[in-house]
């Protein structure tokens, strides 16, 4: 049997998180389920964690109580991820938000999850990604969201 050829490549898993984010701040719980779905199937983290969220979350009329525990399940797959430049810089960017849904200090804690080392390694990764790809200027904004930043 022949196969046929993708139109579309399947997303990008960091591009995939970056969905859920942006859904969980629209509160649109079927998109939140369309890119969890995308994102497990371009991972091989385990999804029993995640599928039992968004099972309670369908349950749920307080919805926004479960997020922290949506973050959470999420973390495997940040693991999983590596360090996304374009996802990192979405994360500081939406900082404030992010917290505010998930708990505080969400987002400075998955930063030092993935450096350790914490502002200092951040940064230089964040100016060396964006720059490979001819950025400068981004990354001077990136100092900005750093300068603000307390891990």
């Amino acid at each position: 049997m022949q196969q046929i050829p993708l139109l579309f490549s399947p997303p990008d898993r960091s591009l995939s998180l970056q969905f859920i984010l942006q859904t969980t701040l629209a509160s649109d719980l079927q998109k939140l389920c369309f890119y969890c779905d995308h994102l497990l199937q371009t991972s091989s983290s385990s999804p029993d964690a995640l599928h039992q969220v968004l099972r309670e979350m369908s349950r749920s009329a307080q919805r926004d109580q479960l997020l922290p525990k949506l973050f959470t399940a999420l973390l495997p797959f940040f693991d999983e991820i590596g360090k996304d430049e374009n996802l990192l810089s979405y994360c500081l960017e939406r900082k404030e938000e992010f917290n505010h849904l998930f708990g505080l200090r969400t987002i400075e804690n998955l930063l030092l999850r993935l450096f350790p080392s914490g502002i200092d390694e951040l940064r230089s990764y964040l100016r060396q990604k964006y720059e490979e790809r001819g950025f400068y200027d981004y990354s001077a904004q990136q100092e900005t969201l750093l300068a603000q930043l307390r891990l």
